[in-house]
């Protein structure tokens, strides 16, 4: 078995409805998803993830069409056919 690190968002809508979620990207290690979701921080709300940080909220979304947005990083497993 092998170990995916994905980029997951999840927004929560004022509306009372579940909230959505969906894969930004996949990647091989935690190293590089953490890169990313650095990127991702920084075009967002212009700070800086801390190194210990796997997850942030979106500062910059509508509060009145949002209750949060949130971006985390998850460890997947991946199982082969064999």
């Amino acid at each position: 078995m092998a170990s995916v690190f994905v980029i997951i968002s999840e927004t929560m809508p004022v509306n009372g409805t579940y909230p959505a979620s969906g894969i930004e990207s996949v990647w091989s290690t935690e190293d590089v998803a953490w890169v990313r979701l650095s990127e991702i921080c920084m075009s967002l709300n212009s700070s800086i993830l801390s190194m210990d940080d796997t997850i942030f909220y979106d500062e910059s979304f509508d509060p009145e069409k949002y209750e949060y947005i949130e971006y985390r990083i998850e460890e997947h497993t991946i199982q082969s056919g064999e």
